[in-house]
């Protein structure tokens, strides 16, 4: 039973290679649909093992000739941990605790308890594919700088424990988190302030490391061994890469405790919050008018509550629309280093300024997931006296309403935060506009395109979806392709007035492209869905 139900959840997992017929029957993906969801799990899998395999060259070269090989496998191992924690933490949330088949599987002869197992293992199984891209590079380029057996050994054994810990850490935090908010009347609210607050706090140790990184290991490149000596708990820790036998007994001993005592008390506890459904306190009924709204506003109204009412929604699709805000924080806090280096540059770097603002927009892809959401009850909609068009801007507008206040006002902070002139501040603020409008068209394109209506948890369209996927990258990809076109108007001397127009007219074009894309063609393709 456990096999079946892996199976399942792989398969919803990996939505994009199965399709569904005319008929509802369930048949393998065409073949362009898997070269193309290949093509983007190798194109990403790619960037993170280049960018992993730089990052590991930096640290052997400087620690394993000195004989620092137990710090370099305490940084990759703590480092490892990491990644599958704060990946696996919203993970298991959604995928133990969320889904919406958890009390169909109870109504049926399973053991709660293989339904719990299938679960974490399936996050397991995902752990270890994220984790390998981590692991494998840094073990090769140990094996390369060290040529030691035992340490390349030790390295494929810590890969295989590191992402049993995370998955066991993050499973507990992922029960408490929905055994406190249980009690809360709005789960989403305590579920968001709890997620940022978390992220705040990773994000902010983690520049605080890498600011850090350079003077650390000038630091310890003189007095390794006294630093060993220091932090005892580092040298542990790489201790058990290097198959040193104390060390390798206490952390698959701990390892083991700490995942059967998470899965004790998770299972124990688990058909309770599952099926918890807590009343909301009585509320008086008051006599009120009904408010009247129009298609449009009706569509765009269910999808705010929709966002609104799911913490994986908003901390998935929706996350990218604070990070300008966050970047306009960070502008004026480092506001005097900023001024000096524009005026020193004469101005011709202040369209970069623009692609930082168009890289934030890309962030978010709320639109790429809004028309999938409505899942198996699309039905409804359609069969409604609504136009195929009214919908694709129903699903569309959110995003729009929500980005464009964004763009105005971390565009302005910016501007003001660098001493930048009105005039450069108004195309900044214009090519921040029409990039959110255009990705928002971008993203329905995408959701018409490859919907994704058989999901049991909304992580699998919001985090797993090929639309949301595609959506994203696409978006960065976009971003990423004005530098070289900026960097050519550089080169020609060309004014910084110039280069923001040429920007700014591209943005207004592929705006006006997508939208006509989105309201013609994939409006026609709504009206062929069948679901």
């Amino acid at each position: 039973m456990i096999g079946i139900l892996i199976k399942n959840r792989l398969s919803a997992l990996f939505g994009a290679l199965v399709s569904k017929g005319r008929g509802g029957e369930v048949k393998s993906a065409p073949i362009w649909k898997k070269i193309l969801f290949g093509l983007l799990i190798v194109a990403l899998a790619g960037y993170f093992v280049f960018a992993i395999t730089m990052m590991a060259i930096s640290f052997a070269g400087i620690l394993i000739p000195l004989g620092g090989d137990w710090l370099y496998y305490a940084l990759i191992m703590l480092a490892s941990l990491a990644i599958t924690f704060v990946l696996s933490i919203f993970e298991t949330k959604s995928e133990l605790f969320e889904c919406k088949d958890n009390e169909l599987l109870l109504s049926m002869p399973i053991k709660p308890a293989d339904i719990l197992i299938s679960r974490i293992l399936v996050v397991l199984i995902y752990n270890y594919a994220i984790d390998a891209i981590f692991m494998i590079p840094a073990i090769v380029v140990y094996g390369v700088y060290s040529l030691n057996v035992l340490g390349i050994i030790g390295g494929i054994l810590v890969y295989l424990f590191i992402p049993l810990i995370g998955v066991s850490l993050a499973s507990a935090v992922g029960f408490l988190v929905a055994l406190i908010s249980r009690h809360f009347k709005n789960k989403t609210a305590f579920t968001m302030v709890f997620a940022i607050s978390f992220l705040v706090l990773y994000f902010w140790g983690y520049s605080y490391l890498v600011d850090g990184a350079t003077e650390f290991f000038v630091y310890i490149s003189g007095m390794l061994d006294s630093f060993k000596s220091e932090v005892p708990i580092l040298s542990f820790i790489g201790s058990i890469a290097l198959l040193d036998p104390l060390p390798l007994a206490i952390f698959i001993s701990f390892t083991a405790v700490l995942a059967l005592v998470s899965f004790f008390v998770i299972s124990h506890n688990y058909i309770s919050i599952i099926t918890s459904n807590s009343r909301g306190p009585r509320v008086k009924y008051k006599e009120k008018k009904l408010s009247n709204s129009g298609i449009l506003g009706a569509i765009v109204k269910k999808e705010f509550r929709r966002f609104t009412s799911s913490s994986t929604y908003m901390l998935n699709g929706g996350l990218g629309f604070i990070m300008p805000l966050v970047l306009s924080v960070l502008a004026f806090v480092n506001a005097a280093d900023l001024r000096g280096f524009f005026v020193s540059t004469l101005d011709f770097l202040i369209p970069f300024i623009a692609i930082a603002a168009v890289f934030s927009s890309s962030l978010g892809f709320m639109s790429a997931c809004t028309l999938s959401l409505e899942g198996h009850s699309f039905w409804i909609i359609k069969s409604m006296p609504i136009t195929s068009r009214a919908i694709v801007l129903g699903k569309t507008l959110p995003q729009i309403i929500i980005s464009l206040p964004i763009s105005v006002i971390s565009g302005i902070c910016i501007s003001i935060a660098m001493g930048i002139s009105p005039i450069y501040c108004i195309f900044i603020v214009l090519i921040g506009m029409f990039s959110s409008v255009a990705f928002a068209f971008l993203g329905i394109i995408f959701n018409i395109l490859f919907p994704r209506f058989d999901f049991t948890s909304e992580a699998h369209v919001v985090k797993q979806s090929m639309a949301s996927g595609l959506s994203l990258f696409s978006q960065m990809a976009i971003s990423l392709l004005l530098v070289p076109l900026v960097i050519w108007f550089i080169t020609l001397e060309l004014s910084p007035i110039f280069t923001l127009s040429v920007m700014l007219g591209i943005m207004v074009a592929l705006s006006v492209a997508f939208a006509a894309i989105a309201l013609i063609p994939c409006a026609t393709k709504i009206d062929k869905m069948n679901v």
